[in-house]
């Protein structure tokens, strides 16, 4: 179990780190009742979903039921806590929240074995229209939780849903137009525009700054940031976990071209973390990760 457990952190922790970033939303940003009940597991029959219409703001929520374990490399593996970290490919524009927020027992997006919830995508796009398959990273909890700091703990850090061969997608469809009522599984995937989709992860807004590097990724202790400024200046640089909890903030005075630093663990945990730097003429952020 133990030699199971550690090939699936370092397998999917370093697919995290090549994904196309999705904007997190905030977390409570939906509530039951109309979040609704899936009395299934997983996410039901995607063929029941309506459809995101692009070119308007719009919304979609998905009822959830989660599994109390789940099989990868063909072993079966008991869930006893279970957090959604990231949900990408969303057309550009989209974004994500869940319906559980942080509170003084549970963290954002995190469930129970056999707990119903919700996911809710929404924004405006302007994506080609067609069927989305979504990259859903989780974190689990694989062990019994026997005291309070179990509670908070996942033993398996980041792991894609698909290794449970849970798969979620999203229907986009031009304004007027047919939603599908069929999708297949093995059918091709769309994916989000170039603007979203920057050189693994990348996000940048305005021209200010590009080329925004973060190596090694994952990293252990210590990693080099690379990144072009159009224009000299102090810029702001800050790093915050996957459900958006600022880690660490500096300002560093940029200069015209192309411009190096180093960023350090500072006794951060292992996991996702997103690393954003810029100011008001623009920003350029990339995902990276902290491997044990």
């Amino acid at each position: 179990m133990k030699k199971l457990i550690t090939n699936l952190f370092f397998s999917f922790a370093i697919i995290a780190s090549f994904q196309a970033n999705a904007q997190y939303c905030g977390s409570s940003q939906v509530s039951f009742p109309s979040c609704g009940f899936q009395t299934t597991y997983g996410f039901g029959d995607v063929n029941t979903y309506s459809c995101v219409t692009r070119g308007q703001n719009d919304s979609l929520i998905i009822p959830f039921k989660i599994y109390a374990n789940f099989t990868a490399q063909g072993n079966t593996v008991r869930i006893y806590k279970l957090k959604i970290l990231s949900i990408d490919s969303l057309p550009c524009g989209m974004c994500w929240s869940t319906n559980t927020s942080a509170d003084s027992t549970n963290q954002a997006n995190e469930f129970d074995p056999n707990e119903s919830g919700c996911i809710r995508i929404f924004g405006n796009t302007s994506d080609l229209a067609g069927a989305y398959k979504l990259s859903i990273m989780l974190a689990v909890r694989t062990q019994p939780i026997v005291t309070a700091a179990d509670d908070t703990t996942y033993n398996i850090p980041s792991i894609a849903s698909d290794a449970g061969g849970i798969a979620l997608w999203v229907k986009l469809m031009n304004p007027g137009g047919t939603c599908p009522d069929t999708i297949i599984a093995s059918q091709p995937s769309m994916h989000p525009s170039a603007t979203c989709q920057i050189h693994a992860g990348i996000a940048e807004i305005g021209k200010s700054l590009s080329n925004l590097t973060i190596q090694p990724n994952p990293m252990s202790n210590e990693a080099k940031v690379s990144f072009t400024s159009e224009n000299g200046g102090t810029q702001q640089v800050r790093i915050t976990n996957i459900v958006g909890s600022e880690v660490f903030n500096t300002t560093i005075n940029a200069k015209q071209g192309l411009n190096d630093m180093t960023i350090n663990r500072n006794n951060l945990p292992a996991g996702i973390y997103i690393l954003t730097i810029g100011n008001n003429q623009g920003t350029a952020s990339r995902k990276f990760v902290i491997a044990e």
